[in-house]
């Protein structure tokens, strides 16, 4: 995921220390200042920093909430080299895993920090599709960008919705895109990366269950039901709301049975619950939701099912929240 490496980690702390006020003189009085300023002041100097970023042509490159490769302690550095140029894979049991609409969180920062929050009004289709390339850049899709959005517009939206441009209408295929190239589609090359170096090791899991909503996205506009954003899992993970009802808690005992068993033993297994296999040529990840004929439901898709199952909100959207897992 390329937002979680700072791109260019010194000229956005020089921003950042700009907008504080810093006296922009030598790196050490840059360096000095920033360590002085309040924690108010770097929270709102990042935020603005942020917005110009999203606002401005091109991929965001947002500093202050990122890790940085390298540095000036050499090899004691918290990420000394970046992992992909890394041969190191710690022999030891993984789980990755995402959310259905992953996309709710990062589509509404840039609905904030580059729309104002107001929607668009299409004058045509091809503004709808020009809007489309700019957040397929905005989370870091380059080279092919045309052909990532032929996909996209292919895949998740009829062509009826291409033509009449509603922005309201098309929120759906905006989260997707931008959930899964801000998360998604990195977290399953990484799945299978550490899946070739220690085969038999490694766990994929897309959260698909529908339960208490989202805290994530407080502010969004767009009444999004049966929505599962950036860390709803944890919900259940961790049950310590009393907002879980029946059905709810039957997910929580699902999902603290799985994490348990996988921290004591390394193989997630929970009561009633179809084995759950590790990534491999034939099974790529398993679904985390509850269905009525739970032990005639494949969890676990074939890889090629998944890309076409990764996320599609458009029609996750209009989907009544039954009970049962998979």
């Amino acid at each position: 995921m390329p937002w979680v490496i700072c791109q260019d980690p010194t000229e956005g702390a020089y921003e950042i220390a700009r907008i504080i006020g810093c006296p922009m003189t030598t790196p050490a009085e840059i360096d000095r200042c920033l360590k002085n300023a309040s924690v108010r002041d770097l929270v709102l100097a990042q935020d603005q920093h942020k917005k110009h970023e999203f606002s401005s042509p091109g991929y965001p490159n947002v500093a202050g909430a990122c890790i940085t490769v390298g540095g000036a302690y050499g090899n004691q550095s918290f990420m000394p080299v970046h992992p992909r140029e890394s041969t190191y894979f710690r022999d030891v049991e993984i789980i990755f895993g995402m959310n259905s609409q992953e996309g709710l969180i990062f589509f509404n920062e840039y609905f904030r920090y580059a729309l104002d929050s107001q929607p668009i009004e299409f004058d045509s289709h091809w503004d709808f599709l020009e809007f489309l390339k700019t957040v397929n850049i905005k989370f870091g899709s380059g080279a092919f960008v045309d052909a990532v959005v032929g996909y996209e517009l292919l895949s998740k939206a009829t062509w009826e919705e291409m033509d009449r441009a509603n922005f309201s209408e098309i929120v759906p295929l905006f989260i997707d895109v931008a959930g899964n190239l801000a998360l998604k589609y990195g977290s399953v090359e990484e799945a299978n990366r550490f899946a070739r170096a220690l085969p038999g090791q490694v766990y994929l899991y897309n959260f698909d269950y529908v339960g208490p909503p989202s805290p994530m996205t407080p502010g969004f506009p767009y009444d999004f039901p049966n929505s599962v954003g950036h860390g709803d899992e944890l919900k259940f993970l961790f049950p310590m709301s009393n907002v879980l009802n029946e059905e709810h808690t039957q997910m929580a005992q699902i999902m603290v049975g799985l994490w348990t068993t996988f921290a004591i033993t390394g193989k997630p297994q929970a009561d009633n619950v179809m084995p759950w296999p590790t990534v491999s040529s034939k099974y790529y990840r398993c679904n985390l939701n509850i269905i009525p004929d739970f032990f005639n439901h494949h969890s676990c898709p074939p890889f090629q099912d998944h890309l076409d199952r990764i996320s599609d909100s458009s029609t996750h959207q209009n989907r009544k929240n039954i009970l049962s897992m998979s």
